[in-house]
């Protein structure tokens, strides 16, 4: 095992620096993730090589795109409570599967929230298996470098460990929501009566 050094690419876009989140978020680009890890090379991505089950493919499409079903992006086009208003301030595009409060947007949901954390672990320990990485320090980097680290890769282990992540993740995702919603019907049904 070794420690892993930043590649110049992080170094270049700034990753460490949480201005560069903010920048994206605030600004409300749609691409904001994808600008992130995306080098300016033009290249077929590995990913469109390596997955071969397509709804997976299609799926990690859409989560590196920034346009996957988060609340980042669907908050966009939530009705906001104002006459003729569209689209939910930031601050409430909050995260509904933790406590967190946290703007669930594809870092929350691939590295930071606690409800997908044994997924989480097996991505991590065969990221960390894969390319020979030290551990401590690995996880010891800031969430944005882990993000984008993974999101960079070429490996097709890990890139198929993504893949499976993003599938199971979003299966449990949707779960929970509709359990939550289901228990909301439940509960306003029982103070009409």
């Amino acid at each position: 095992m070794y420690n892993y050094n930043v590649s110049d690419s992080f170094r270049a876009k700034n990753s460490f620096d949480p201005e560069v989140r903010v920048l994206h978020v605030g600004n409300n680009n749609k691409c904001r993730s994808y600008a992130s890890f995306k080098s300016q090379r033009l290249r077929q991505e590995s990913y469109l090589r390596y997955v071969s089950d397509v709804c997976k493919r299609k799926l990690l499409s859409r989560f590196r795109l920034g346009v996957s079903v988060l609340r980042i992006e669907t908050g966009r086009y939530e009705h906001n409570g104002f006459p003729g208003g569209k689209g939910l301030p930031l601050e409430w595009r909050v995260c509904l599967c933790c406590d967190l409060r946290k703007l669930e947007d594809e870092i929350h949901f691939l590295i930071e929230c606690p409800c997908y954390a044994k997924m989480r672990e097996r991505l991590l320990s065969k990221v960390i298996s894969e390319l020979k990485l030290n551990h401590t320090f690995f996880l010891s980097l800031p969430s944005d470098a882990i993000f984008m680290f993974i999101m960079e890769s070429q490996d097709k282990v890990v890139v198929n460990a993504l893949a499976d992540y993003l599938w199971v993740a979003f299966k449990l995702r949707n779960q929970q929501l509709t359990q939550a919603l289901q228990n909301t019907v439940k509960s306003v049904k029982r103070r009409k009566v």
